[in-house]
């Protein structure tokens, strides 16, 4: 399904790696490929470079499950809370913005 929503097809043979989606913000910015990326980065990644034109996958979400882990005995819990009330909260603004 990626190399089909990239337009790649399964007989070319290449490969090219970054170790943050910003390296991948800034590859295909440079006509150096394409690539997916959480539709919660778009503001921030894309929607800034007017080098880079966005296709948004209209698949039904969501996609993944963020988990938030901490040993028992941290003793500043109450941020990891208010962290994750704040990941709640966006996740929501973001739900109802694309559907």
């Amino acid at each position: 399904m990626f190399l089909a929503a990239c337009k790649i097809n399964d007989n070319q043979q290449f490969s090219m790696e970054a170790s943050s989606l910003v390296t991948l913000i800034q590859l295909v910015a440079n006509n150096m490929g394409s690539t997916l990326v959480p539709h919660m980065s778009i503001k921030h990644l894309i929607n800034t470079n007017s080098k880079i034109n966005k296709a948004i996958l209209n698949e039904p979400g969501p996609h993944r499950e963020l988990a938030i882990i901490v040993r028992p005995t941290y003793s500043d819990i109450e941020n990891v809370m208010l962290l994750k009330d704040i990941f709640r909260d966006e996740l929501k603004k973001y739900s109802k913005s694309i559907f």
